[in-house]
């Protein structure tokens, strides 16, 4: 093997000081997580290096295959064979050391057949943030780095819309004026395009592509990828600890994260007195703990310090952000963010306020339309061979306007999730006697007022939220529902506010398109609604719905009675009939 800065470790993805170049270790390209990675100077830089069909792939564009990875660290290169299963395209993606660069190349078992593959290409995505505000030259072009999308785009074929190319040239240099961010990529032959790809999903990022040549097959494509290096650069080291704090009888241990090529040095624990400031109570060595994926761990252990007050620890000329050890750091400022925010920031089918702001209005209150029989959604959703409701697909069920958390990432409102949510909240109540109260819930007007006491605990309006979510099957069609989702991707991808996801008008077929009529409207955009039963599902929904008529009994005795009802009827049925399974959402 010829000499080289790189090698193939046990993990099998190409090492040197400074880089790390990943070859198919995630699998997730739809979250920028996928194909080829590169990690420079601790930032992943770029990533989803591999073949594909469309200029600048969103979230649900088609993904390959991908085969088993083969490394060999003797000569430094790594394979990985993939394929386009419905096209019967398969291809490989080889990486082999050179020096300080690294050659990607793409080779086709066959040619692309141009009337079922428009754009094949090997492309890489750039992470914009790393390169806002640097300059990058490709060809006979030259630029900075634009921290917002701007246009042009033109119609490409098939009429979709692509940005016109930043630059084109056979070498691209990016970041020539920060030695931390340097990076060639040079093709060997042909020509590479770098687009914006921000222009045509919100979530794109700058995309580096060569398209492959007709007819081409053994290295179709070849890219030489040099990273520069710093000499003697490390990582900084990370220091972890609870942003809690910690109580004085508690194991207190800090945990540092290390460039693989560390030593251990000695760690310390000040104490931030308010005259004088920090004042050091504690050195000791880190005891070493190994590695995990990409780093070296070390301990410092500080358990024995019990007095209270505020500390930080400090290792390597680095400090972690400041602490308490009090015997009182989970009683405040831990969970109520989460209850007094969080939670009501979440809640679907109300408007959220909050002073000034409002989070976002009412949503959704044109739930839901019947999924249709043997549907496989997105995101999991999946609906059996019948609707087990007394209505067709794509009909309205009334009674699903009300209740259940959005997604932290969509809006999606899966019943499992609701109840595992619904769950924990009533136990919290029970064991902890939790009766903060910050918020007020206006059930009748579909509104919350964030930071407005109204008399009674915010966690059990939180239960009671959750419950109403849950109960809405039952009342519709004896079962739970497995979980509501927009009926379509241009809607599911949706970012703005959640009121303006759908008209918040049932769906009525016999209006014309955006027509509406007494709270109806003849725009479908309506979200789905899954509604076959799985008993394990139901196990999950009515022990949840049993714990929660505890916590509402005195607040919502009808609620209460009627969970408590729902849950031993839907106990009685599963246990007088055989187990269904549809696994969905």
């Amino acid at each position: 093997m010829a000499q080289t800065c790189w090698s193939v470790n046990e993990e099998e993805y190409f090492e040197a000081p400074g880089a790390s170049v990943l070859a198919f270790h995630s699998f997730y390209p739809e979250g920028k997580q996928g194909g080829v990675e590169i990690i420079h100077h601790g930032e992943r830089v770029a990533t989803c290096g591999d073949m594909r069909l469309t200029v600048a792939p969103g979230q649900w564009g088609d993904l390959p295959k991908v085969g088993q990875r083969r490394a060999n660290p003797e000569t430094a290169e790594v394979e990985v064979p993939l394929s386009y299963p419905k096209l019967d395209l398969n291809y490989t993606i080889r990486l082999r050391a050179e020096g300080d660069s690294l050659r990607l190349s793409l080779d086709l078992e066959e040619p692309l057949d141009p009337t079922r593959v428009a754009e094949g290409c090997l492309q890489m995505e750039l992470f914009p943030p790393a390169y806002f505000g640097k300059t990058f030259h490709l060809g006979n072009c030259c630029g900075v780095f634009p921290r917002q999308a701007n246009g042009p785009m033109v119609t490409g074929p098939g009429g979709a819309l692509r940005p016109v190319p930043l630059a084109t040239g056979s070498r691209l240099v990016v970041a020539a004026e920060d030695p931390i961010r340097l990076m060639t990529i040079e093709q060997v032959s042909g020509e590479m395009e770098l687009l914006d790809g921000r222009n045509t999903s919100n979530n794109g990022w700058f995309v580096l592509r060569s398209a492959v040549p007709a007819g081409a097959t053994e290295r179709a494509v070849e890219w030489v990828i040099t990273p520069h290096r710093v000499p003697g650069w490390r990582r900084p080291p990370v220091i972890c600890i609870s942003q809690v704090g910690y109580h004085p009888g508690q194991l207190k241990r800090a945990v540092i994260e290390l460039d693989r090529w560390d030593g251990l040095e000695e760690a310390s624990l000040l104490r931030i007195e308010p005259e004088g400031g920090p004042t050091r109570v504690r050195r000791a060595a880190l005891a070493r703990w190994g590695r995990f994926l990409r780093y070296e761990y070390g301990v410092f252990d500080f358990s024995d310090v019990r007095e209270p007050g505020l500390y930080v620890v400090q290792y390597a000329g680095r400090s972690s952000d400041p602490f308490r050890i009090d015997e009182e750091v989970y009683r405040r400022d831990v969970w109520q963010p989460t209850l007094e925010t969080f939670f009501p920031v979440q809640m679907c089918h109300v408007r959220v306020e909050d002073g000034y702001r409002v989070w976002h209005g009412a949503c959704h209150l044109d739930d839901a339309l019947q999924a249709p029989p043997s549907h496989v959604h997105f995101d999991g959703y999946r609906q059996g061979p019948a609707t087990e409701t007394d209505v067709e697909a794509h009909e309205h069920i009334p009674g699903l306007n009300v209740g259940g958390w959005h997604d932290a990432g969509d809006y999606d409102l899966a019943a499992g999730s609701q109840a595992r949510t619904t769950f924990v909240l009533a136990l919290a109540r029970e064991a902890f006697g939790v009766d903060t109260d910050q918020t007020t819930v206006r059930k009748d007007e579909s509104l919350v007022l964030l930071h407005r006491p109204d008399g009674v605990p915010d966690i059990v309006q939180q239960v009671a939220h959750g419950a109403e979510c849950l109960l809405g099957g039952y009342r519709a069609a004896g079962h739970s529902f497995s979980g509501i989702i927009a009926g379509t991707l241009s809607q599911y991808v949706h970012l703005g506010d959640a009121c303006t996801m759908t008209d918040n008008l049932i769906y009525d077929p016999g209006l014309k398109e955006g027509e509406a009529r007494e709270g109806r409207s003849g725009t479908k955009d309506d979200r789905w609604v899954f509604t076959s039963r799985d008993t394990a599902l139901e196990y999950q929904v009515l022990t949840t719905l049993a714990a929660a008529s505890r916590v509402l009994s005195g607040y919502d005795d009808a609620l209460a009675g009627e969970c408590l009802r729902t849950a031993r009827e839907a106990w009685d049925y599963e246990q007088g009939h055989p187990s269904a399974t549809q696994r969905s959402g």
